[in-house]
Formats: structure tokens, C-alpha cells, sequence
């Protein structure tokens, strides 16, 4: 087993414990030197500690999203002991934590200076934390954005339910029979949409394959997933089936309780009719229909300006019919 997957297995163990406080173990199992521990907190964040000299200080921490750094003392047995804690309580983050520490552990080693040298590797993996939040974010807005999405169908049935498999990985969010919806959510209005796959958009299966874009921002003034999630239970969406499929999407219920996440606000949304004459990318553009072999999947930005905007009464057609009225 790998350092990475041994540590995450350890983590787990910890957090498996039930009750919220905090517990520290060594390592030495893993042929890690004992001065080197793993731990939670009493929040369940991920931490790893190194003892350090009592006169240790630390001149200069890097700001690192989702880590923070502290000086701990403790006694043990009437001894006083220091140790440099990093504290990682963001579970978006602890993919990249597990990577880094699994690096920092194997860069300590041996170092004459193991503050600065954890430091430094922490600074070097400032962009990966930044990534990891970014990528968090992005998904917990896009699955926000197919619930407001699914809200509206709602409007017309329970049953609009049934045609929501986004969180599946279906290459379109919304289908039933011959019409589809794909929903992109963005937090900027810069017109450009990220597609994945060149199915996604191909029309030709389709009597009407709609895009939907929707600028979807953080806002005090709006909702969490799960506030949105109660408001479609509300409206008569199976509780149950609703909350199984956002646990396919990596959201829980006992996830987004405990990690609600932002607040989000839809300002907008535009919906644009592809048809076989949209500038879009499909299996079609390519001679052979296919992808060469060694190439599986395939993304590409889309300039949404290129679109034609949807009919009103094509979206009435569609939105009755994904509902199942």
C-alpha cells in the first residue's frame, strides 16, 4: 500500500471513532519516525504534526486555502513538547492533504530544519489546495444549478424527477425520450461553456436538445443545496430518490448537512436550441464518427454567442415534456 492510501486509511480510522474530539496517533507503523504524528480535531479536520525544538518559531506562514498552521505545546509526563500542527478541515481539501503530507513525510526525513522544511513544501503546493477549492466549488454550483433547473420542471410535475441524471454522469443532465437539456453554470457571464464529450450536444437523436446556461453566484441573500433540496420535497419530489441521487454526485445527506457550503443565487439564465446546424463539436465533425483509439473523451470550450437562442414555445415543449406532462 501506498504512503497516500495508508495515511488516508489511518485518517479514517480516527474519524471512524464517532464521538467529535480529538485524537492523535504515531505513525512509526508506517516507518515514519516517532516523532511524527497524525490526528482530527474536535471539528474532525485532518491534522499532521512534527515535533520541533521548544524555541521553534515560525517567521513566516504561507497562506495556503483550506490549511492552517499552529505552534502547539504540550506535556507529556511533566516534559514539555512542541509540535508544528497543519490543520486541513475542508473535505474538499483532504484529497490534495493526503498527497501533500505523503510528500512533506518523505521530504522530513532526514531534514536538519523540519519546520522550515515543511513550510517550504506547503508553499510549494499552494496552487494544488487552490485547485482542489476551485474544483469544489464549481461542482457544488453546477449541481446547484441543475436543482434550480429541476425546480422549474417540478413546476409542471413530480415526475420531471424522473428525467434528472446528472448526477449519474449521463453525458446530458436532463432527458426523457427524445428531448434533452444540458445545464452549464458558471459564476461569470463571459459567455464560454466547458463541453464534455462530443456526444453531449448531438443533436441527432434529438426532436429538442436544449442548452442552458445559468450565472450562478455565491450570495448571502440565496440558498444552500440543501435548503433548495428541502424547497423540491416541499414541492412533492420523492425525498428519498432525491437525496440517493446527489449521493451518486458525491453530496450526501449527512455531508451537506454537516458542510452546507456557500449560499448560491441564480441572476440569469439563457437557453440556446441545438440542432444539427449549431456550431458544436460532435462525433459527426469527425470522418470516421468515431474517436482514434487511444484518445477516450474529449472537452472544448463553447462561445455560447455562436448559439441560436431558444424559442419560447420550443422550451414550453421541452420543459412539459421532460416533466412527463
Amino acid at each position: 500500500m501506498k504512503l497516500r492510501e495508508s495515511l488516508d486509511s489511518a485518517w479514517s480510522v480516527l474519524e471512524a471513532g464517532g464521538e467529535r474530539r480529538s485524537l492523535l496517533r504515531s505513525v512509526t507503523d508506517l516507518a515514519l519516525p516517532a516523532n511524527i504524528w497524525i490526528g482530527i480535531d474536535g471539528t474532525e479536520g485532518r491534522e499532521l504534526h512534527f515535533e520541533v525544538p521548544l524555541d521553534a518559531k515560525i517567521p513566516r506562514v504561507p497562506r495556503v486555502h483550506g490549511v492552517r498552521v499552529v505552534l502547539h505545546t504540550s506535556n507529556e509526563y511533566g516534559a514539555p513538547r512542541r509540535s508544528l500542527v497543519l490543520r486541513c478541515s475542508d473535505p474538499s481539501a483532504y484529497r490534495v492533504f493526503t498527497q501533500f503530507s505523503s510528500d512533506v513525510l518523505e521530504q522530513v526525513t532526514g531534514s536538519p530544519n523540519t519546520a522550515a522544511t515543511v513550510l517550504e513544501v506547503l508553499s510549494a503546493w499552494r496552487e494544488m489546495f487552490r485547485r482542489a477549492a476551485a474544483d469544489s466549488d464549481s461542482h457544488l454550483r453546477g449541481v446547484y444549478g441543475e436543482l434550480h433547473e429541476l425546480a422549474i420542471l417540478a413546476a409542471y410535475s413530480a415526475n420531471a424527477m424522473n428525467s434528472w441524471q446528472g448526477p449519474s454522469r449521463m453525458p446530458r443532465d436532463f432527458e426523457r425520450g427524445r428531448l434533452g437539456l444540458e445545464v452549464k453554470s458558471s459564476r461569470t457571464l463571459n459567455g464560454n461553456v466547458e463541453v464534455h464529450g462530443l456526444e453531449q450536444l448531438w443533436a441527432r437523436d434529438f426532436d429538442i436538445l436544449v442548452l442552458a446556461t445559468k450565472h450562478v453566484t455565491s450570495n448571502s441573500m440565496g440558498q444552500t443545496i440543501s435548503e433548495l433540496v428541502d424547497a423540491l420535497v416541499g414541492a412533492g419530489l420523492n425525498a428519498t430518490l432525491l437525496w440517493d441521487m446527489l449521493a451518486n454526485a458525491d453530496l450526501s445527506k449527512d455531508k451537506l448537512l454537516e458542510t452546507p457550503g456557500p449560499r448560491f443565487l441564480v441572476s440569469s439564465t439563457r437557453y440556446y436550441l441545438i440542432t444539427s446546424e449549431s456550431p458544436v463539436f460532435t462525433p459527426d465533425s469527425l470522418k470516421t464518427g468515431a474517436l482514434p483509439g487511444p484518445v477516450s473523451r474529449l472537452s472544448y470550450q463553447l462561445d455560447t454567442s455562436a448559439l441560436a437562442t431558444c424559442p419560447a414555445d420550443v422550451l414550453e415543449r421541452l420543459r412539459r415534456g421532460l416533466a412527463g406532462k
